[in-house]
């Protein structure tokens, strides 16, 4: 996750925030107080800048006359800072997220939404809302905005997916991927979803999607997997998960998940060569998660049964054995 940078971090900013004034600017100019504060919160580092950010926010929308325009005013000098203000309030928020500040940073965002109307001052609100677990307080939210916006309904579908409304955030998904179809969140919930109905065909679909966009994401890889699995009469399927997870091996061989699932895969292809050098770069002594290990054993150890690799169950528990 990136981290909110320092004030010397935006170099016009800083300029704009030593040279146009030497003390805070009045309630009489909104916009500029604004981009004040903003630097103030930059300047205070992570946790205590959030405070300086929800406070000034505050004071912004209790002394704003005309809070659209005074925002688009603080907005128009943040850009020609090459500072953009809406990314800073983004890392704001997840700072905020982090540093259990989250419930303030949304209510200010939502007096924001409401008082300019800005979809993405909502946006930032529902986003705060679905991020401090607040699922239904993040649909209201998502929902107070008619115009098609992808980014919310993603958020949408993703409180309603947590909420058990499997049906509901699979039509809002649905219209968050062909609004944005490039954006790889709405397609990896959408697969989610379409998992959860056991729609497997629709998953890997919307998987493969994913990963056009995040051909590295290791995240999409495993979850081709784990969906391949449950599709039990396709091995076309195994072999296409298997052969863009097999490169994880290298970065994951200690993650008990990674190294049961591309044994499984093996299994399922009946490809025995996979399966031994799998088990042989295995950091087996390096697992930490033994519950897993556990959890994660016996369906393979009954691959290994059937496809009558015996010597390679027996070379599975020998390994996992020091550590169990």
């Amino acid at each position: 996750m990136q981290e909110l940078g320092k004030l010397s971090d935006y170099p016009g900013l800083m300029a704009w925030y030593h040279d146009q004034f030497t003390a805070p600017p009045g309630t009489t100019q909104p916009a500029a107080l604004l981009v004040w504060r903003l630097c103030e919160a930059l300047s205070a580092g992570q946790i205590g800048g959030v405070r300086k950010w929800i406070d000034g926010f505050r004071v912004f929308l209790g002394t704003s006359q005309q809070p659209l325009a005074d925002f688009l005013a603080a907005e128009a000098i943040c850009d020609g800072c090459n500072a953009p203000i809406l990314d800073l309030m983004g890392l704001l928020g997840e700072v905020a997220v982090r540093s259990d500040q989250g419930d303030h940073f949304f209510q200010v965002m939502q007096s924001g939404a409401d008082a300019t109307r800005l979809v993405v001052l909502r946006f930032l609100a529902a986003w705060a809302s679905l991020n401090t677990g607040r699922l239904e307080q993040c649909i209201a939210e998502c929902e107070k905005v008619d115009e098609p916006f992808a980014a919310l309904f993603t958020l949408q579908g993703q409180a309603l997916l947590d909420l058990g409304r499997v049906s509901d955030a699979a039509e809002v998904l649905e219209i968050a991927v062909k609004l944005s179809p490039s954006e790889p969140l709405a397609w990896f919930q959408l697969a989610k979803v379409n998992h959860v109905l056991g729609r497997h065909d629709q998953a890997f679909t919307a998987l493969r999607q994913c990963r056009q966009i995040l051909p590295n994401s290791e995240e999409v890889c495993l979850y081709m997997g784990l969906v391949a699995l449950d599709m039990k009469a396709s091995e076309s399927y195994a072999g296409e998960a298997l052969k863009v997870l097999r490169p994880l091996l290298s970065n994951f061989a200690a993650n008990p998940v990674v190294i049961f699932t591309l044994l499984k895969l093996s299994c399922r292809l009946g490809d025995r060569t996979q399966a031994d050098e799998i088990l042989g770069g295995a950091q087996w002594q390096q697992m930490a998660i033994k519950s897993d290990i556990v959890r994660l054993l016996p369906p393979v150890l009954r691959g290994f049964h059937d496809a009558g690799w015996l010597d390679l169950a027996a070379k599975l528990l020998s390994g996992i054995a020091p550590a169990t």
